[in-house]
């Protein structure tokens, strides 16, 4: 029977906490009758939106945030709708993100979020920020991506326990659970990826979608070797063409 450590039981306490002591008590006005009134047909306005670049290190299709905003600025605008988003730093030091949707009423609803980029410098900052943006953005306004290849109705998850009891291979590195245990990777370990992926900027939100997981430090132990030599090869391919 697969068992939980005490140490991810800890970080996942860590998280909440770290989340209740920073956000505002309340999440959206006192009433919002109006601002989901026009949500609702901003909503139904919406053109199709499609994956409009490459990854070239996981060579998958996505869209950018650019493409997203271009196509429903101007229908936010129509109905009196527009958002915001600022960094928010409390006592802990910690980062988080807070994206607020407003009308024209005043009425308005936000979400937070803890933001943590791979390392600390200017690459990684601005990849990170613009996926928990992008992340946030879509969430609120209840916007989808036409042919997205991560939604894919569950089908992901109900292959893998198809093949629960298959061979492992080298074809992703997708999280299956009766091969590997709750264990996960050390806090050095963590560190040690994200320092490789400090020079490929943007690659490890999609590395993380790939995994299906929410953080680096989730990585279960048995993975560790083929997420590390996967970062580096990318990471060598950049630094090539630099």
């Amino acid at each position: 029977m697969n068992e939980i450590t005490l140490e991810h039981i800890y970080q996942k306490l860590e998280e909440l906490v770290e989340l209740q002591n920073i956000k505002p008590e309340k999440h959206e006005s006192e009433s919002t009758n109006e601002l989901n009134t026009a949500l609702a047909k901003a909503q139904s306005q919406y053109p199709p939106i499609y994956l409009n670049r490459n990854d070239k290190y996981l060579n998958s299709a996505y869209t950018d945030l650019d493409n997203i905003l271009r196509l429903i600025r101007p229908i936010l605008g129509e109905n009196g709708i527009s958002f915001t988003q600022r960094t928010l730093v409390p006592d802990s030091g910690k980062t988080f993100l807070q994206t607020q949707i407003w009308h024209s009423s005043g009425q308005w609803m936000d979400t937070v979020e803890r933001f943590k980029p791979a390392m600390n410098n200017l690459d990684a900052y601005h990849s990170e920020m613009s996926e928990l943006r992008k992340s946030q953005i879509t969430g609120l306004l209840g916007i989808t991506i036409c042919n997205d290849m991560f939604d894919d109705n569950g089908y992901d998850a109900s292959e893998t326990q198809r093949k629960i009891d298959a061979e492992p291979t080298n074809e992703d590195f997708t999280y299956k659970p009766k091969r590997e245990s709750f264990e996960t990777i050390s806090k050095d370990q963590a560190t040690q990826i994200e320092r490789e992926l400090a020079f490929i900027p943007g690659f490890k939100a999609r590395l993380l979608i790939k995994l299906h997981l929410r953080s680096l430090a989730d990585i279960p132990k048995t993975q560790y070797e083929a997420v590390l030599e996967t970062v580096r090869n990318n990471k060598e391919a950049v630094l090539n063409k630099r």
